[in-house]
């Protein structure tokens, strides 16, 4: 019997599509306001806005691109549930909460595909 991990990539591209979307309207408020930005405190809070919303969809592409290259059925996915755990630590302390609700639903059922691709490989060994 297959595990699919369709569930498991609907939530990670919904999540990097809120991503992508969230960092480019945070880029855009930057860009818009490029011509009244004057003085050394504003130039700074436009840069760390435009480097806080392009952060944001290089993180989004590269969700979206490690779920399609590595997220496949009946696999144990073991380094990229890490790396969804250590992304969700980071938007942890961003409080993005929409990226922490996608997150943490992909990554319960991740754990639960695993374990029950983990227990179908150990009964497929006992009974050969």
């Amino acid at each position: 019997m297959r595990k699919k991990r369709t569930i498991e990539k609907l939530w990670i591209y919904l999540a990097s599509t809120w991503q992508i979307v969230t960092g480019i309207i945070t880029t855009m408020f930057y860009l818009m306001d490029i011509t009244t930005l004057s003085g050394p405190t504003q130039s700074m809070l436009g840069n760390f806005m435009f480097t806080y919303g392009m952060a944001y969809v290089t993180i989004g592409v590269l969700n979206a691109v490690l779920t399609q290259k590595y997220v496949s059925d009946d696999e144990l996915n073991i380094k990229l549930l890490k790396f969804w755990i250590v992304l969700l630590i980071i938007f942890i302390l961003l409080t993005d909460y929409v990226s922490i609700t996608c997150l943490i639903i992909a990554i319960t059922f991740s754990f639960a595909k695993n374990k029950a691709i983990r227990m179908a490989k150990v009964g497929e060994t006992q009974n050969v």
